[in-house]
């Protein structure tokens, strides 16, 4: 049986639920579709509790809102060019 897709809402909700949960020490490393780097980021939080820096929680944020424009350390990865910005000659 297929599922319909979730809403940018109801992801919305899922990401600040699993965001919570690995806030309190209570969440799990386990993949669950969100785009990016989420998933990692949230088990980054997940190990570093109960001491989680800021840093995480803001690359957690940055990477849900905009998945493809995050760069940073060792995930960094680049923003694959815009073929409308290419110069053609």
């Amino acid at each position: 049986m297929r599922y319909p897709k979730p809403t940018a809402e109801e992801k919305r909700a899922i990401f600040d639920h699993q965001l919570a949960k690995a806030m309190s020490g209570q969440g799990q490393c386990i993949d669950l579709g969100f785009p990016g780097d989420v998933d990692d980021l949230l088990c980054d939080i997940i190990d570093a509790y109960p001491d989680i820096p800021q840093h995480l929680i803001d690359a957690v944020h940055a990477e849900f809102e905009h998945p493809a424009q995050t760069l940073r350390g060792p995930r960094a990865r680049p923003v694959p060019p815009d073929p409308a910005d290419e110069v053609r000659g």
